[in-house]
Formats: C-alpha cells, structure tokens, sequence
C-alpha cells in the first residue's frame, strides 16, 4: 500500500464532551494517553501505556481475530473471518468493554456498519437500500433504550465526502477540536502520526496483513456512522442527543483504543493476556 490512509479520529478530541453523556465514556477520559516520540521502532516506544497492544490471535480457527487494550482494563475485540494465509479477511463485528465491565458493540457487513449499540441498550441499527461506491442510502432504525421507543429516519451517506470534512462539521455540533490519525507506507516501513508532531515507525508484517485494514475499517466507519449521526442529531430533542451519542459510544471508543494500541503488535494466545474474553455480540432489535 503506497498512498497514505488519512482518518480524523473523532474519538480523541470527543471523550471530553461524551464524558456528560455516558457513563461508558467517563473511564477514558484520564485513561487513554498521546504517545511521544519520532521515528521509534516498535521495540522503542517512548512510555507507551503499560500493557497496551494490538494482539492477534495466533489461533487460526477462533472467530476471535485480535484484542486490543490501553493497559488499564478497558479493551476492544475484533470477531471475524481470515483468509487461508491468515492474514485478516473481513471484520463482522467489534465488542468494546471498559475496566468496569461496561460493553457495546459495532457490527458490519462487507465492510460497512449495520449496528452499533452502546452500554444502556441504545442503538443505531441501519439498513442499506443503496449500495455504490461513491454513496449509500439507508433507513436507520434508532432505539431509545431510556424511552423504550424506536425511531426511524432516511439516510444519504456521501462515501466521497472527506473525513475531514466530516471531522469539521462534527466540530461545529460539539465545538471540539479533532486530531488527524495518519497511517501511511513509504516502501515498506508503515507509520502511524497521531498527529502531526508524532511519527512511530512500526516493522512488522502484521502491520499490513491486520493494521492498515483494520484502520481503513474505522476510517469509513467514522464516514458512514458520523454523517449518521449528524442527521439524526439534528433531528432529535436535546435529551435524546445523549442518548444517540451514547449509542455510537463504541465508534469512538474503538477508534481511541486502536491510537494507543497499535503501537506495539504481538501474535499470541490471546488467551493470555485476556483471562475473559466476550463472545461475539448478539443482536436484538426492538419493535
């Protein structure tokens, strides 16, 4: 992969303003840490949090691909399918869990979100009537876990629109500022810029079979679930903006967790670092 993947992490600018909103959100906001350094092998990493890593599964047969985690507990598993080489094939869905036991979850199919659910219950479920590469339509079925009600809107989703873009216009409904993640392959020796002072060196094959899909995954996923989210939010009452955003929790979450992740990567038992590990989630959708 020779040009660069650039992606606004919403996450990391968001977990101040979600904070008010979900208790879900609370542990991260003094847990999650920006990482210093420039052009640091992997094996050099200026105090990354203790513990953090990206660790995939080193058994081939497990739906369970890989687990990330900060270091202090709270940690996202990634469930589905590998190619026969190994390297990851396609991603089905993403449960999230806090330190305190907290989870929710995203779902995709071919690579687009159908279904994110946050710890109260609340979500977002969609469902696509237009598939092209340059737009979706969708109707988008959102439930109110603290009203015990579902609503639906109409969705048009611009997959060319930039993330900056999208980046800018989430700005100008929380007023906060959002960092760039950058991800790119220069002949062979991926990066990762948390922003633009930032530049960790990553050599690892891992790194292209697991990593770079893995971000490209979360880059449309902030597209097609923050344009979501902005035509809803638009249309809800205040008291149920809360509850939305807690609903698209696990977006941000995962996003914020893969920033602090992703600089050190192991195969391994994954076992072994995660005594208790979630299966994969399982939709209920409300009538």
């Amino acid at each position: 992969m020779n040009e660069k993947i650039k992606l606004r992490s919403i996450a990391w600018e968001w977990l101040a303003a979600l904070a008010c909103y979900s208790t879900i959100i609370a542990p991260f906001g003094c847990q999650l840490s920006q990482l210093g350094g420039d052009g640091l092998d992997i094996g050099d990493i200026f105090n990354p949090p203790e513990g953090a890593g990206l660790f995939i599964n080193d058994d081939f047969s497990d739906a369970l691909l890989m687990a990330g985690t900060n270091g202090s507990g709270d940690a996202f598993f990634v469930y589905g399918t590998r190619q026969d080489n190994g390297n990851l094939e396609e991603v089905e869905s993403v449960v999230v869990q806090t330190a305190a036991g907290q989870k929710s979850f995203i779902t995709f199919e071919s690579g687009r979100p159908t279904h994110a659910e946050g710890p109260d219950g609340s979500y977002v479920h969609v469902t696509y009537t237009e598939v092209s590469a340059a737009r979706l339509k969708a109707t988008v079925d959102f439930y109110n876990a603290q009203e015990d009600a579902v609503s639906s809107f109409p969705v048009e989703i611009d997959l060319q629109a930039a993330l900056q873009t999208i980046a800018e216009q989430v700005q100008a409904v929380t007023g906060q500022r959002l960092d760039v993640t950058e991800v790119e392959d220069d002949g062979g020796s991926p990066k990762l810029r948390l922003n633009e002072q930032v530049r960790v060196t990553i050599f690892s094959p891992l790194f292209a079979a697991f990593i770079l899909p893995l971000v490209a995954l979360v880059a449309i996923t902030q597209i097609i679930l923050g344009q979501i989210l902005l035509v809803i939010y638009a249309l809800v009452a205040v008291t149920i903006q809360a509850v939305l955003l807690t609903a698209l929790a696990p977006l941000f979450l995962m996003a914020s967790l893969l920033q602090v992740s992703i600089t050190r990567v192991e195969l391994i038992g994954i076992g072994t670092i995660f005594p208790i590990i979630p299966p994969p989630p399982f939709i209920v959708l409300q009538v």
